[in-house]
């Protein structure tokens, strides 16, 4: 073999041996890729199969209101804390379930699902329950409440954020509150005045338990500890709180204060 052959030789055995690298090159690539693919095809059938929550949002009588994925509005969560934190297999049980299946679908509109919150106020044991809403009647952006009533089901009121901010959040009903009850037969009744400047108050009410007494569950924003009305004071927890006063009394009538026990301006 002359010089120049085995010059040759040396050319093709080099690009073969490139040429075998290149191949492994591509196929190790190309191995790569489906292996990327599978994970993603997996995890996308993971996340699909992630179950979303999906309750039942009201009935047969009351028709079945919308549900809205968009997110709680930001002045909201900047003065409620209790939107601010996650939610809980707790904000998802049996008392939140009940309250959604009174929702009437021709005043709520759009549930904010995600930041629904069921609030224990201090010295009761009923949950109130905290939904917000893309629009509820004439308010946008709406922050509902309701509790159980164990006479006619239970009471409902709905507020804008402003309402919050300035004392006007405010529950009132005339009957005992309870767990859910298994079948009620609920039936609207105002008793929140239209000079509280809350109109869209759907309350069920049921027969007093105490004469000349209503329970006030009510709804304060960050900074507010303790509430007070006719000489009655009460806690606040996760800005929710509960006391029994006078039938007459005005929610606006009710008084803020600090942890320091200072007035808290409204």
């Amino acid at each position: 073999m002359t010089a120049f052959d085995q010059f040759e030789k040396h050319l093709s055995d080099a690009g073969d041996a490139m040429a075998l690298r290149n191949v492994r090159s591509r196929r190790r690539r190309r191995l790569a890729t489906i292996a990327l693919t599978g994970t993603l095809a997996f995890g996308g059938v993971a996340a699909a199969a992630a179950p979303l929550w999906q309750p039942l949002l009201g009935d047969d009588q009351r028709g079945n209101p919308t549900t809205d994925r968009s997110a709680v509005p930001a002045d909201q969560l900047e003065a409620i804390g209790a939107l601010r934190r996650p939610q809980t297999p707790g904000d998802r049980a049996e008392a939140t379930r009940y309250a959604l299946t009174q929702l009437p679908a021709h005043r709520v509109a759009g549930v904010r699902l995600d930041g629904v919150r069921a609030i224990t106020p201090p010295d009761t044991d009923v949950e109130l329950i905290l939904i917000p809403a893309q629009a509820a009647s004439e308010i946008r952006d709406a922050l509902c409440l309701f509790v159980a009533d164990e006479a006619d089901g239970g009471a409902m009121s709905c507020f804008a954020t402003s309402d919050v901010l300035e004392g006007g959040a405010t529950l009132q009903t005339a009957g005992p509150a309870s767990a859910a009850p298994s079948a009620p037969e609920l039936r609207p009744t105002k008793t929140i005045t239209p000079s509280d400047r809350i109109t869209t108050s759907d309350a069920f009410t049921g027969k007093n338990p105490e004469a000349g007494l209503m329970d006030f569950y009510g709804l304060v924003p960050d900074g507010v500890s303790r509430v007070r009305i006719d000489s009655v004071d009460a806690t606040v927890r996760e800005n929710a709180f509960h006391l029994r006063a006078s039938e007459a009394t005005s929610p606006r009538s009710i008084e803020w204060f600090d942890r320091a026990g200072r007035p808290v301006s409204k």
